[in-house]
């Protein structure tokens, strides 16, 4: 139940820094300085969400921590190779990023809603 609730409120903040950091790169005319506490934020978005995957596999949830896993290993690729997305306006491929961390976030609470079940109570793995 620990890792449930830390990975629940881990990607629920560091969710928040990511998108409040983001939202600075796109207005910032230097960058530079904020980006790397930005991927930070991120890998910790990833890696909640592995924790709350794996345990979405250990309650019992189906589909999601499947969907959760492809998606936290596919969150930073996506980040890193956005800057080389020479084939599409850069526009598109920021709002892309932007939709993909809410996702992630989306995952990550919905894992949590179902493996705590109806009315809070844990779900168990049987």
């Amino acid at each position: 139940m620990t890792a449930i609730k830390t990975g629940g409120w881990a990607v629920r903040i560091a969710g928040i820094v990511t998108l409040v950091l983001g939202v600075f790169i796109w207005v910032s005319p230097d960058p530079t300085a904020i980006r790397p506490v930005h991927m930070l934020a991120g890998i910790v978005v990833a890696i909640s969400l592995l924790v709350l995957a794996f345990a979405g596999f250990r309650a019992g949830v189906p589909v999601l921590p499947i969907v959760a896993v492809v998606w936290a290993f596919l969150l930073p690729v996506f980040g890193m190779t956005q800057a080389s997305m020479t084939f599409v306006p850069h526009v598109l491929i920021q709002v892309a990023h932007l939709a993909a961390g809410v996702v992630a976030i989306g995952l990550g609470e919905m894992i949590s809603m179902k493996i705590a079940g109806p009315k809070g109570t844990m779900a168990t793995a049987g």
